[in-house]
């Protein structure tokens, strides 16, 4: 969309319990222009590119995952409105950072920690193409990118 991919990889498709899982998410700026995203994180973490997040198919456990390392990305202008950073990528340029998930989920329901077990889940991410401006208690992107991947852990 706009020039702009976002990609999430994965070492594999299978995975065994208690084996980390790396998430490699790289975000290219196809346009010969720079362009500005806005792109989700975690309230709670300072540097980053995007929030990913892993959950279990069709259950309302989560977690959303932090980046691995302390990446020194400069393309981050700085925080924005909705705990979103402002990213701005030049003209052919392509910004990658990884994130480790330790296979723990988080019950929405009861915000209760539980280990994963052995099933299909999935890996999502997205970046914002709209400016964000101004503080809104809902903000309903008009312009955005999804990626999402699925894998499974196996016994």
């Amino acid at each position: 969309m706009e020039g702009i991919e976002l990609n999430l990889s994965i070492e594999k498709e299978d995975f065994s319990l208690n084996e980390e899982v790396v998430v490699k998410v790289s975000i290219t700026n196809h346009n010969d222009k720079s362009t500005e995203l806005f792109i989700p994180i975690d309230k709670d973490v300072k540097v980053g590119i995007a929030g990913v997040v892993v959950a279990r198919q069709n259950e309302t456990k989560y977690q959303i995952l932090n980046p691995l390392g302390e990446e020194n990305i400069t393309n981050i202008v700085g925080r924005s409105y909705y705990d979103f950073v402002h990213v701005v990528l030049d003209s052919k340029e392509t910004i990658e950072q990884e994130f480790i998930w330790n296979q723990e989920l988080i019950n929405q329901d009861t915000q209760e920690t539980i280990k994963a077990q052995a099933g299909q889940y999935i890996i999502s991410s997205f970046i914002i193409l709209d400016e964000i401006n101004e503080q809104l208690e809902y903000y309903e992107p008009k312009n955005q990118l999804i990626s999402k991947l699925t894998f499974s852990i196996i016994d």
